[in-house]
């Protein structure tokens, strides 16, 4: 998939630089008004539309927010980019067991592996104080079953595709998110569907 994307990439600047120049010389040869009117209206719809794929591919690249809020500046995109990169940048870190300060790609990989498997390693707890805690609460604060039932209920696949396809085609669940229409194109393909259905259910469980 991504020596296809790269691929891609490559051959749309390759296109995109080809009918430029095609443009210009045609520009450069003086055809009558009658020839030009037939030939660069085609051309130039086909670099306007390669032209918008860039575009599109560096919004998704800056950042889900800037492209829900139209942004379409080559510039101001690339900037971001930019900046994306630079953050994403570490030039060294402690080691979160050891604290000793790493700056080695093998060092740096062996602290960035032991802190988030302490993060995401489950940590014991007081089930006694969970049961007390549960008992405790007021019924007058708890919801009737007939309305906690449905509400807790496990998704189907029809309710997300339902929610996916009304979101707005520019909107993603949130900023490091795929945005929705993608989820839509998802939650249609048979071999993700599954997947997709028990992601959402385990996430809200």
């Amino acid at each position: 998939m991504q020596n296809f994307g790269r691929n891609r990439s490559n051959w749309r600047k390759t296109q995109l630089k080809a009918l430029m120049s095609k443009r210009n010389k045609i520009l450069r040869a003086r055809h009558p008004p009658a020839i030009l009117g037939m030939v660069l209206p085609r051309l130039e719809r086909q670099i306007a539309a390669l032209q918008q794929e860039l575009v599109d591919i560096d919004a998704l690249r800056a950042g889900q927010r800037r492209q829900e809020q139209g942004e379409t500046s080559a510039g101001y995109l690339k900037r971001t980019i930019q900046a994306r990169q630079a953050k994403r940048q570490m030039g060294s870190i402690r080691h979160p067991t050891t604290d000793v300060l790493c700056s080695t790609p093998d060092t740096l990989q062996s602290a960035c592996c032991t802190y988030y498997q302490n993060l995401y390693t489950a940590e014991p707890v007081d089930e006694t104080a969970i049961a007390s805690l549960l008992a405790n609460i007021p019924a007058s604060t708890s919801l009737p079953d007939n309305i906690r039932m449905p509400m807790t209920a496990p998704f189907t696949l029809e309710e997300l595709q339902l929610g996916a396809k009304r979101a707005p085609q520019h909107s993603s669940p949130g900023l490091d998110g795929l945005p929705y229409s993608i989820w839509y194109l998802v939650l249609q393909h048979p071999e993700y569907q599954a997947l997709a259905l028990q992601v959402f259910n385990e996430a809200f469980s």
